[in-house]
């Protein structure tokens, strides 16, 4: 779940995403998985005015300095967080992490209304602290009940689906919000939203807490303390998901940034009619998260169904790229790549890491997902700068270095395929095959035992 930055004069605060779960059993009678999100945009402009009230002075440095105090430690900090998953439990870690969230957001709005900028810049760190690492324990959340059930898939395409909702109703509310009750409302109806999303969480914990007792799920500890130092002994699979997971949301994400001027400017779109083309991969994801995430888990062979979806995204660039073909249909097949790459890619790290360490394994993913999203857009905004007198040019140019990192990303799949065949081949395997070799690995783990 990275972070969508619609232009450069949005200020976001991070969504928090906290699926519900039920007991595992269920998942074929249509057990739901509920998403709280809270996510803030505050135009700049409108804090500006408020700030030029009181005789004072916001500049776009104060603004992208919000932007980075939440970034820019997160390609550490998710990390951490995913080792203080598995050294203390996932449930007093994820509270740890929530109520970082509930805190910066307070004090995010106190900021606001006493239109103090260094209290704003304190809330989006202490909001950081939280953000990236709850996203880690939801992914973990999500392996931890349905890595055996067969619906795994299923459950992030859910999760996914409801992060994507949570997205779009956060972008639509907020000029709504700011407009009819001002800005300093709107900042506090996004700490009411944080208080739900921990409502919802105490909801899981209560959930998860049942399925321990019950012998639903089980909390495995590892035997020796995991220490930063020992990541370099990660599986080859997991340094190779994770730089599919790194190149593969670059080519997305990084798009976002430009496409709505690239669609000014090439098919001569109206600002309205672009951002609502933009927006079409975001609602085909959302709606077709759940159902494609149901198809991996009938069909397996889920390592195929990730490089379809970075073939789709890579195409989806080159049409957008070197043809006239309308956007609005190439960006449905593009929320159909987009889709099929999170309920493919994020259900791989259970196959290759311990449970144990899956924290661990999903913070390395989330650290060098955000390390990606910190710095290729740095390189795609240079090229823009560079080839902005030539027009169109500057569009080509970044869009040729996203093909590149879709690219990249379709190149290490063939790669975790081959490395996945030499291994126990889980990830690309059929459903039933899949089931048998689980079974004769528990089996075999039993013995050893």
């Amino acid at each position: 779940n990275a972070e969508y930055m619609g232009n450069a004069t949005k200020i976001d605060m991070r969504h928090c995403n906290v699926p519900c779960r039920g007991q595992p059993a269920l998942n074929c009678g249509g057990e739901h998985a509920v998403a709280v999100q809270s996510y803030r945009c505050h135009h700049p402009t409108t804090i500006e005015m408020k700030w030029a009230t009181q005789g004072l002075h916001y500049t776009s440095t104060q603004n992208l300095a919000l932007y980075s105090a939440y970034s820019y430690p997160n390609m550490v900090l998710c990390l951490i967080g995913g080792m203080l998953i598995d050294r203390i439990g996932i449930r007093p870690s994820s509270m740890i992490f929530l109520l970082c969230i509930v805190v910066g957001q307070m004090v995010v709005a106190v900021g606001i209304t006493l239109t103090s900028y260094p209290l704003l810049l304190l809330g989006r760190v202490v909001f950081g602290l939280g953000g990236e690492s709850l996203t880690v324990a939801q992914s973990t959340y999500c392996a931890r009940w349905f890595t055996k059930s067969g619906y795994m898939a299923t459950a992030f395409g859910i999760t996914l689906g409801f992060s994507r909702i949570g997205s779009s109703v956060g972008l639509i509310s907020q000029p709504y919000v700011s407009a009819q009750f001002g800005l300093d409302r709107a900042a506090w109806f996004g700490l009411c939203a944080c208080v739900v999303s921990l409502l919802a969480f105490l909801g899981l914990a209560l959930a998860d807490f049942i399925g321990e007792r019950q012998g639903w799920v089980t909390t495995i500890k590892a035997d020796d303390p995991f220490h930063l130092r020992d990541v370099k002994r990660f599986p080859l699979g997991m340094w190779l998901i994770a730089g599919i997971c790194l190149f593969s949301y670059v080519s997305v994400l990084c798009f976002n940034g430009i496409a709505q001027n690239f669609f000014v400017m090439k098919w001569g779109q109206t600002a309205k009619t672009a951002a609502l083309c933009l927006s079409i991969h975001t609602f085909t994801s959302a709606a077709g998260s759940p159902v494609f995430g149901f198809v991996v888990d009938r069909t397996g062979h889920g390592l195929t169904w990730l490089l379809f979806s970075c073939c789709l995204i890579l195409t989806c660039h080159v049409l957008l790229w070197a043809t006239l073909v309308e956007p609005l249909a190439i960006m449905v097949v593009f929320g159909v790549g987009m889709t099929i790459l999170g309920c493919s890619l994020w259900p791989c790290v259970p196959f290759v890491m311990d449970e144990s360490l899956l924290g661990t394994g999903y913070g390395l993913m989330t650290a060098i997902q955000n390390f990606g999203l910190a710095t290729i857009p740095l390189c795609v905004g240079a090229l823009q700068d560079h080839f902005k007198p030539q027009g169109l040019a500057q569009f080509y140019y970044p869009i040729l270095l996203l093909v590149c990192c879709a690219g990249l990303a379709g190149v290490l799949v063939v790669q975790l395929m081959l490395w996945d065949h030499s291994s126990q081949g889980l990830l690309n395997c059929s459903r039933a095959q899949r089931q048998s070799r689980q079974s004769e690995i528990d089996a075999l783990k039993e013995l050893i035992d």
